[in-house]
């Protein structure tokens, strides 16, 4: 009889993901055979040594790691020749499946998987995640081997228009070999998601399944629990528990405030406590500088004066907005139209908005292109945590409402930027659509690229520019 390898034998030997695997199986490279009175198929010894003998090379590159500004977005279908790629180098075989089926997955739901790749070049992906949403039988049909991966399709993909609970197979995790960090940020862009979409939409459990002792590690340090009733290597994790790994109870916490901020958003909303939102006038300007004092106590870089600001209005009244309430500024907006190559040195520290001078304002007109830097999103630090939640939100939506009252105005935006270190400033960013970028600073920075952004109100002000 022909020596054999187990599936967890032979993935072990080869390095390579389950789908790999399969698909080395399906291409006929490696024979599969299911002995007398056996349930489960081995695999052919000499095949699989052969292909690792055949990749061998491959596998002695060195050096070091190398420090690259990467992004997170959601995989588009253009990206997958970049995924391709990056599968070569890892597992060192140019296998693909049916890529048809991939591009159908991607197609039913766009949010299946993300990917890390360097920054002004998406074609260098380092790193990609793909959890798919699937019935739960399905997944554990496929973790008994009772069907292949590649057997799932388009119709069984679910979207994420329902509310409620979801299931998640984790179908594909690689990371390149000298960027193995790129994990952790695609690992953290996946959870923000998932926190975003809480009460209405949430994860139930995660479903994986080991293809190497890499992946059994990281499984494992995420405190997945094992399945032996379906698989030696197929593991679940329960988010309706508590998490043990500290990046799931980061997750779990988010989740938690999220929780405790509707609870108390609907108790105010009860209360008729309602902001207006208007552009401010040169007799706010002074409230909102005691806004920014009293929020920004310590700010190392200073603060814009009053005689700065009301400078800057001068050249473009339409930068400040504030939100009152009883007669009272307690919160406000401002918004600067700047060069791109100034914004970018404000955000790395090198100029600060402190020392904008009047002339540095861009006019909004429909002529000339602009970037325009958020520079300011505050409301009284004094107000209740509730109160500032609501006042905030009515803020976001205001704003959101002036970015299209630009586009109305034939006012062309190249890049949204802004900027924060907070975790409500961060989670607002994150909630407008805006993507995170690389930091020099102890703030973290984000930006939305008006061309590329697909977010609903950046989709809805192209719409409303284009028919300007």
């Amino acid at each position: 009889m022909e020596a054999l390898y187990t599936s967890t034998e032979a993935r072990k030997k080869l390095n390579v993901s389950t789908s790999t695997f399969k698909r080395l199986v399906d291409s006929g490279k490696i024979r599969k055979i299911t002995p007398p009175n056996k349930k489960n198929g081995m695999y052919i010894k000499e095949d699989v040594d052969r292909i690792i003998e055949e990749t061998l090379p491959f596998a002695q590159k060195t050096g070091k790691q190398k420090k690259l500004s990467t992004t997170v977005d959601w995989q588009k279908i253009s990206d997958l020749p970049a995924i391709l790629k990056l599968d070569l180098e890892v597992y060192h075989e140019a296998i693909v499946g049916d890529i048809n089926l991939y591009i159908s997955w991607e197609m039913k739901n766009p949010k299946i998987t993300l990917i890390s790749y360097e920054t002004n070049n998406r074609e260098n992906i380092l790193a990609y995640l793909s959890l798919v949403p699937l019935p739960e039988q399905v997944i554990i049909s496929i973790l008994r081997s009772e069907r292949e991966e590649l057997s799932i399709n388009s119709d069984e993909v679910e979207t994420y228009e329902r509310k409620g609970a979801y299931t998640l197979l984790a179908e594909s995790v690689v990371t390149h070999p000298d960027h193995p960090e790129q994990l952790n940020h695609i690992l953290r862009e996946a959870l923000y998601f998932w926190c975003d979409q809480y009460p209405n939409r949430y994860i139930e459990k995660i479903y994986a399944q080991a293809a190497t002792d890499d992946g059994d590690m990281l499984i494992r340090k995420l405190f997945f629990s094992p399945l032996y009733n379906l698989a030696d290597n197929a593991y679940v994790l329960d988010l309706r528990k508590p998490g043990i790994a500290k990046p799931i109870r980061v997750f779990q916490n988010c989740l938690q405030q999220k929780k405790e901020s509707q609870r108390d958003k609907l108790s105010f909303l009860k209360e008729r406590e309602v902001s207006s939102f208007k552009k401010a006038t040169k007799h706010d300007i002074p409230f909102c500088v005691e806004l920014s004092k009293k929020t920004f106590p310590n700010l190392s870089q200073g603060i814009a004066s009053v005689k700065t600001r009301i400078a800057w209005m001068e050249k473009n009244p339409d930068i400040c907005y504030v939100s009152t309430y009883q007669g009272n500024v307690i919160g406000y907006t401002t918004i600067l139209p700047l060069e791109q190559d100034k914004i970018e040195r404000i955000l790395r520290n090198e100029d600060f908005v402190k020392d904008i001078k009047p002339e540095e304002i861009k006019p909004f007109d429909n002529k000339t292109p602009v970037d325009i830097y958020i520079m300011t999103m505050v409301t009284d630090p004094n107000l209740s945590r509730t109160q500032k939640r609501t006042f905030g939100a009515n803020m976001v939506r205001k704003l959101e409402e002036v970015i299209l009252d630009l586009g109305k105005r034939g006012v062309s935006i190249n890049n949204l930027y802004a900027r924060s270190d907070t975790p409500d400033g961060i989670r607002i960013l994150r909630k407008m659509g805006f993507m995170e970028i690389p930091s020099v600073t102890s703030s973290r920075n984000f930006v939305i690229n008006i061309d590329e952004s697909g977010v609903p109100l950046i989709q809805a002000y192209k719409e409303i520019l284009a028919s300007h």
